[in-house]
C-alpha cells in the first residue's frame, strides 16, 4: 500500500514480477536477488528514474575533485613553495580528499533516494565528514591490498579489485569501520565474485574508455576555436558532462549490487 497523498505511482516490472516502485522520488530497491541482465537492466531503470533528481549534485561532485586534479599544481606557483616535490604530494593530496570528501557526498545523496532514509540537514555534514575520514583510511588499506595482491601474482589483484568495487559503497551505506568493512565486503563477494566482476567490467571499460577519448580527442570537437584557453574550458565541460551522467549509472549499479549481496548473503 502506498502511503496517502500520493497523486501517482510508477512501477517497473520484469518478467519475473520483480519491481521497484517510486513515489515521487522514494525509490525501492529490490527484495530479490538479481541475474547480472536485471542488474544491468534494472539499473538502468533507475538511472533513468533518479536522474534529474541528482543531476546537479553528480555536475557540482564531478567538477571539483577534476578542478582539484588539474589546477592545484597550477595554483601552488602562486606561494612560495621552492620544493617540486612539496607542491606533488601538496596536490595529489589535496585532490585526494576532495575526490573522496565528493565520492562520500555523491553516494550518501544516492543511498537516501533509493533506500527512502533521508538524512537531516543537521546530521548530513557530520555523516560525510566522518565517512570522508572512513574513505581515508580505506584508500590506505586498499592499496596496500593491491600491492600485496598484485605483488604475489595478477590474478589476487584482480580479485582484489573485485572486492573494491563493494568496499566503498559498504562503508557509505554502513555504520562500519574500514577494517571490519573490507572484511564484510570479503565475506559478501567470496561465492560471487565473477558474477560481481562480469557485472562491473563492462560499464568500467566503456567510462575509462570514452573518458580516455575524451581527454585526449577532446580538442578535434571544437575545431572553430582556436584559443587554447577556450579549448581547456569546452574540454573540461564536456568532461563534466560525460563523467556526471555516466557516474550516475556507475554508482546507481554499485548500491544495486551491494544489495543484491546482502540479500545472497541473507538468503543462501
Amino acid at each position: 500500500m502506498h502511503p496517502p497523498g500520493i497523486a501517482s505511482t510508477k512501477t517497473l516490472s520484469y518478467s519475473d514480477s520483480r519491481t521497484i516502485s517510486t513515489n515521487e522520488g522514494l525509490i525501492l530497491l529490490p527484495d530479490h536477488a538479481l541475474t547480472i541482465s536485471e542488474i544491468y537492466s534494472h539499473s538502468f531503470q533507475l538511472w533513468r528514474i533518479i536522474f534529474s533528481k541528482v543531476i546537479f549534485f553528480a555536475l557540482l561532485f564531478t567538477a571539483l575533485p577534476l578542478l582539484a586534479s588539474e589546477h592545484t599544481l597550477y595554483l601552488l606557483n602562486f606561494f612560495y613553495i621552492a620544493s617540486f616535490k612539496v607542491k606533488i604530494i601538496f596536490s595529489i593530496s589535496f585532490s585526494g580528499l576532495i575526490s573522496l570528501f565528493s565520492y562520500a557526498t555523491y553516494l550518501t545523496k544516492l543511498n537516501m533516494l533509493l533506500t527512502q532514509k533521508p538524512l537531516s540537514l543537521k546530521t548530513f555534514p557530520g555523516t560525510i565528514c566522518l565517512k570522508t575520514i572512513f574513505l581515508i583510511f580505506a584508500s590506505l588499506i586498499s592499496f596496500v591490498a593491491l600491492i600485496l595482491g598484485y605483488a604475489a601474482l595478477i590474478i589476487p589483484g584482480i580479485y582484489i579489485f573485485g572486492i573494491l568495487f563493494i568496499y566503498y559503497p559498504l562503508l557509505i551505506t554502513n555504520n562500519i569501520d574500514p577494517i571490519r568493512g573490507f572484511l564484510e565486503s570479503v565475506f559478501l563477494i567470496k561465492d560471487h565474485w565473477w558474477r560481481t566482476f562480469i557485472s562491473i567490467i563492462l560499464p568500467s571499460i566503456l567510462y575509462i574508455s570514452l573518458s580516455a577519448c575524451i581527454r585526449l580527442y577532446a580538442h578535434h570537437f571544437f575545431p572553430d576555436f582556436h584559443n587554447p584557453i577556450i579549448q581547456m574550458i569546452l574540454r573540461f565541460v564536456l568532461e563534466v558532462l560525460f563523467v556526471s551522467i555516466f557516474s550516475i549509472f556507475i554508482l546507481t549499479q554499485s548500491l544495486l549490487l551491494l544489495n543484491d549481496l546482502k540479500l545472497r548473503k541473507n538468503n543462501p
